[in-house]
């Protein structure tokens, strides 16, 4: 029994050494969880705390017989309600003996749950969306470096514009197009061409080029006429 068990804690580890995404995200969700310490000791101060009340309350009753014999078993029971999952079978022998011993598990679970975890959430969410935003911008600004590098090359005397035949070579080899060779392709070429809405199309320039690619609008019409 103890083979199966101990092999379903080993599959996290054995996907994050084959997956480089799922390690790079396990990283960051340990960074942000270390710029969540502050919460997090609050979470734990909050069990120890509660485990402590409830074990030196209940630890003469039928109910500290079964969910508080001891600190440890009082941690783990309150560790458990902190999810719910024993919720409220570890407070009905307690409210037998008196209504007010509810109060006590219910202002673990409104403190615990529905505020520190919340406020948990709230920050790593924040975290995450800041390293996103971060990861947002870098990535527009490799595209935009790549893009007028490709641009400097198709521009034969640097006129800062491509002409009609430096147009379609820049988007048949940017977007891997056949359009002599297949309608669709051509078809897609003159769909990017129209989204671009350029008033000339014998005479793009290059800020009409990057606009429409580092362009939210842009970039999502242009996977969507590709897929």
């Amino acid at each position: 029994m103890a083979q199966p068990y101990f092999s379903s804690m080993l599959k996290p580890f054995i996907l994050c050494t084959m997956q480089l995404q799922a390690r790079q995200n396990l990283i960051q969700l340990g960074k942000d969880l270390r710029d969540s310490s502050i919460i997090l000791l609050s979470i734990f101060l909050l069990v120890f705390v509660y485990s402590n009340i409830c074990y030196f309350t209940f630890s003469s009753n039928y109910s500290g017989y079964n969910y508080f014999r001891d600190i440890e078993e009082s941690i783990y029971n309150m560790l458990i309600l902190l999810t719910t999952a024993n919720f409220p079978d570890i407070m009905l022998p307690s409210y037998d003996i008196s209504w007010w011993n509810c109060m006590i598990f219910i202002s673990f679970l409104v403190l615990g749950l529905y505020f520190l975890a919340n406020v948990l959430l709230a920050n790593v969410y924040g975290k995450f969306k800041e390293r996103l935003s971060k990861e947002t911008v870098e990535y527009l600004i490799q595209t935009e470096v790549f893009l007028r590098s490709y641009i400097e090359r198709i521009d034969k005397g640097n006129k800062g514009y491509l002409d009609e035949q430096e147009t379609t070579l820049f988007f048949t080899e940017l977007l891997k197009l056949k359009i002599s060779k297949s309608r669709d392709d051509y078809d897609t070429f003159q769909h990017v061409l129209l989204m671009m809405r350029v008033e000339n199309y014998k005479k793009i320039t290059t800020k009409e080029i990057l606009e429409f690619f580092l362009l939210k609008d842009g970039y999502k019409a242009l996977k969507t006429t590709q897929s």
